[in-house]
């Protein structure tokens, strides 16, 4: 009868399956596997917010694999921004924040947890997990978040207060890696589309005649559904398209989500045949592939952005109620911002009249587009 020794410390190791290099080769676990491969340390990583936040945070994968080569990183999110991190190769594991979390937390052990979410959600599964060394944000007996490192301390007073936020100079992506402990070099989100999510969007580009002769040009025209006042609006995006076609001399690809469909119906119906429609009812995973056909995205602070900055993709974003100084466009793109201090910072809706993202005109966005040839 065959031996087996299990190798509970070889990162193929499953115990209810076998592993995959056995499915592969038939080796088993013995001492001289040739498939063994040791754990080194194993790093949770924490962070539940928006899907384009989530993406965002990817930025910190390469130093921190870098630092612990031999690791192996687990990431704890909400199911909506799982699509996002799938297929990430220097993820080991995506941890969504379902049923079977808690008894997960309960058992295993991890030598670092970085919750790099200054929620209390993510706070106390932060202090729920069991680990030695904790970076970034916990919760205390209250149920209050509180930083649990000095480098997390910044970010956390920002949190409380607007002037704070307003003075910060420091991108995300360097907030977030000297939260971690990490240098920051400029490294961008990573986002990794499989072959068939490629070829969707070659047959979409192929369709409607996208042929890659001609700038492609896509307008997002929407700000998620929490943060209304980060919309542009829609006379603006009007002005915009009618500038861009007898200007620009590209093709305009008119993207969107559940929360643009009427507005993109609108505006697809003013400019029949003159804009490509990308359709609001992509998959996550799709969208993220037309996004990638562009050649400049117009957008405001939102999943788009991320999306677009992942592929490194030029962007022009219009950015009014959020902190300009903390969007990192890696060289590629320009922030157009309003022309006077926003009343609604950080406010889900904007009670001025006019609104403050108003000020910003089609003229200033198309010489921003413009600029980028």
């Amino acid at each position: 009868m065959m031996t087996i020794h299990p190798r509970f410390n070889c990162r193929h190791f499953c115990g209810d399956r076998p592993c995959a290099p056995h499915k592969q080769s038939g080796v088993v676990c013995a001492s001289d596997c040739p498939g063994f491969s040791p754990h080194g340390e194993r790093i949770l990583i924490v962070k539940l917010g928006a899907p384009g936040d989530v993406l965002r945070t990817t930025c910190i994968l390469p130093e921190l694999k870098k630092a612990y080569p031999q690791s192996s990183l687990h990431w704890l999110t909400r199911p909506e921004a799982v699509p996002l991190l799938t297929g990430n190769p220097l993820v080991d594991e995506i941890v969504p924040l379902d049923c079977e979390l808690l008894p997960r937390l309960l058992v295993e052990e991890f030598d670092r947890v970085l919750c790099l979410d200054n929620s209390a959600d993510a706070g106390r599964l932060a202090e729920l997990c069991q680990a030695p060394v904790k970076r970034g944000f916990g919760c205390n007996a209250r149920g209050q978040v509180r930083p649990l490192n000095t480098e997390a301390q910044e970010w956390f007073l920002m949190g409380l207060s607007d002037p704070l936020k307003q003075a910060n100079r420091k991108s995300y992506p360097q907030i977030v890696h000297e939260i971690a402990g990490l240098p920051w070099t400029g490294q961008t989100p990573i986002l990794a589309l499989s072959e068939a999510e490629k070829y969707f969007a070659r047959q979409f580009a192929k369709h409607h005649g996208l042929d890659g002769q001609r700038q492609i040009i896509g307008l997002f025209t929407g700000a998620g559904s929490r943060w209304k006042g980060k919309n542009w609006p829609e006379s603006h995006w009007v002005g915009l398209i009618e500038l861009l076609l007898e200007q620009a001399g590209g093709e305009l690809l008119l993207l969107g989500g559940p929360n643009e469909v009427e507005r993109n119906g609108r505006l697809l119906s003013r400019f029949a045949g003159r804009v490509v429609d990308s359709r609001c009812d992509n998959s996550l995973r799709e969208f993220v592939a037309l996004v990638g056909l562009c050649d400049v995205l117009v957008t405001a602070d939102t999943l788009a952005l991320h999306v677009a900055t992942a592929q490194q993709k030029n962007v022009v974003v219009l950015v009014g109620p959020t902190s300009a100084a903390e969007i990192e466009l890696y060289g590629r793109g320009m922030i157009v911002g309003v022309s006077q201090p926003c009343r609604c910072y950080y406010q889900p809706t904007c009670d001025s009249q006019p609104p403050c993202m108003a000020s910003i005109s089609p003229q200033e966005v198309l010489e921003a587009v413009l600029s980028l040839r």
